[in-house]
């Protein structure tokens, strides 16, 4: 493979992946787990989702399988606030 067409390959794939990461984002904060349960591969999910509402900041960290799906999620975010709120 060229030069060229490997630097092509490289920007597709980072659109094709920012393009996800933004209709993710779109699934999940219109609090539709259907649409966000599209984006994990088989026996991948989000590391909360309890179906209770929570304001916490935090972010995801993605293992992205071969077919482009999250096949593992971890949470990082502030255990103690997160609980704190599922407790209300």
């Amino acid at each position: 493979m060229n030069r060229c067409v490997a630097l092509v390959s490289a920007v597709t794939a980072s659109a094709v992946f920012a393009l996800s990461a933004v209709r993710y984002t779109a699934a999940w904060c219109g609090q539709d787990p259907a649409r966000v349960a599209a984006f994990f591969a088989d026996g991948g999910e989000p590391s909360g989702g309890t179906g209770v509402k929570v304001k916490i900041s935090g972010f995801e960290e993605w293992t992205i399988g071969p077919d482009g799906l999250i096949a593992a999620s971890l949470g990082h975010f502030d255990a103690d606030d997160y609980d704190r709120q599922l407790r209300k």
